[in-house]
């Protein structure tokens, strides 16, 4: 098979190429026509480089969720099987048209890989998000803002009892206007970090977050109930189940006064 396709060869970084080449080896195991010398080529590519593997596991997760949804329905389940059992001289053209059909799915995964490069795009459908290299702050309807670093996504979900932000990916400084009334709370995937003063930063990790009282302090807590205070100055990591000992933070971010541009949310 010829790996180096245009799509691939255009690509620059080791990273792209390998992910090109993923997805040709994707349109060819999947297109029924593979032999036992091409298997065993894709098996050497595969254990070549780390890249190889970390582009193929990508790319096979992503057409698979792309073809959940026949798998799903019993419909083209019973097509699936008709085809199978037909002779071979028969199987050919609609194999043909599975393979076209594979090719357009993966130039949709390499657009789809290399735009979330610049912004994820689950991220897209936050209310706040910025892409990469972007930093942005957002006016709340409180009157507070969050700064929000690159690659970053928030939800903002007021109510009548409480000012929650959601912070789905990266990083984010909260600002906050005073009001013992409304508690102002970030969340994130393993818990949740409920201001005290006027400023806190929060950031989203792979599989733990983390907490900086900018002033006066805020208190951490688990999904499962575990709490911590955080007094100023002072930051902590925290998992689902557990939140370390706070301890202080000698270098403090600055929260911008105004040297970026303020977006109202709406």
């Amino acid at each position: 098979m010829e790996r180096a396709s245009a799509a691939a060869s255009a690509l620059s970084s080791p990273a792209e190429r390998a992910l090109g080449e993923a997805i040709d080896w994707m349109v060819l195991l999947r297109s029924g026509e593979v032999s036992p010398d091409e298997r065993a080529a894709f098996e050497q590519w595969l254990a070549a480089e780390d890249e190889h593997r970390t582009a193929w596991a990508h790319v096979s997760g992503r057409l698979d969720d792309a073809f959940q949804p026949l798998r799903a329905s019993e419909a083209h389940a019973s097509a699936a099987h008709h085809v199978l059992l037909q002779p071979e001289a028969k199987r050919a053209p609609t194999r043909r048209r599975g393979r076209t059909g594979l090719l357009a799915i993966a130039t949709l995964l390499c657009s789809a890989w290399l735009a979330e490069q610049y912004t994820p795009l689950l991220d897209l459908t936050a209310d706040l998000h910025t892409a990469t290299g972007e930093q942005r702050v957002f006016a709340l309807p409180d009157g507070s803002t969050v700064t929000l670093g690159a690659r970053s996504a928030a939800d903002i979900m007021f109510d009548g009892q409480e000012r929650r932000v959601r912070l789905r990916a990266g990083e984010l400084i909260a600002t906050v206007v005073p009001d013992t009334a409304h508690p102002f709370v970030v969340e994130t995937h393993e818990g949740q970090v409920r201001v005290r003063g006027t400023g806190v930063v929060v950031r989203q990790e792979a599989d733990r977050s983390f907490a900086h009282a900018l002033d006066e302090g805020a208190t951490v807590t688990t999904r499962q109930g575990e709490r911590a205070v955080l007094h100023q100055g002072e930051a902590t990591y925290f998992q689902q189940l557990h939140v370390a000992q706070p301890r202080p933070r000698p270098a403090e971010p600055k929260r911008p006064s105004s040297p970026l541009p303020v977006k109202n949310f709406s």
